[in-house]
């Protein structure tokens, strides 16, 4: 299994990007919502 060094498949590398992306604007969003409640 180590010997052959297989390249990540293309649908795997494009799904690990779109996560990113989502994960980082949940993650600042959420940030963002928990800094500015609004008053009630």
């Amino acid at each position: 299994m180590a010997e052959i060094s297989k390249p990540v498949a293309t649908w795997r590398r494009i799904a690990a990007a779109i996560l990113d992306f989502i994960m980082v604007f949940f993650g600042g969003g959420y940030a963002i919502g928990v800094d500015r409640q609004p008053d009630r």
